[in-house]
């Protein structure tokens, strides 16, 4: 049975763009109109990950769902990766403290879509980039 990745997105460039990269990756994609679906979707079935529009519309409630589901026992240890554009600071630090494991701008998400669905949905917990590795000079050596 493929991991479910659960979609908070109303921007429909962005859910395609997820779903699209999801289902090449062999995930199967779940997606909520609000917070209050998204919350009964995970507590049916919990999904392997969640990727939420953090600057979506009050009427979305990311934040909502995040405060909710990590109020729940059983969904308080839930992946979660959030996405925001990057001039939004504030938002960024309210959705970590609501308990977004991870969020990255807009822009990330669109450079590397399979990178992130790969590390949310993945066996380790972290979410973090990749760190490039330093490059050696041949003259160090």
């Amino acid at each position: 049975m493929p991991e479910t990745v659960l979609l908070l997105v109303p921007d429909l460039f962005f859910q395609a763009r997820l779903e699209t990269a999801a289902r090449r990756m062999g995930l199967k994609v779940v997606r909520a109109a609000d917070w209050r679906a998204a919350l009964a979707a995970v507590r049916k079935a919990p999904p392997a990950g969640v990727v939420l529009d953090l600057g979506a519309s009050a009427a979305t409630g990311s934040l909502r769902f995040l405060e909710k589901a990590g109020r729940e026992k059983s969904l308080a240890s839930m992946r979660s990766l959030g996405f925001l554009d990057h001039v939004k600071a504030d938002l960024a630090a309210r959705a970590r403290k609501a308990g977004c494991g991870t969020v990255v701008t807009k822009n990330a998400l669109s450079l590397d879509t399979p990178g992130y669905l790969r590390r949310l949905t993945g066996p380790t917990a972290t979410l973090a980039p990749a760190r490039p590795e330093k490059v050696r000079d041949s003259e160090e050596e």
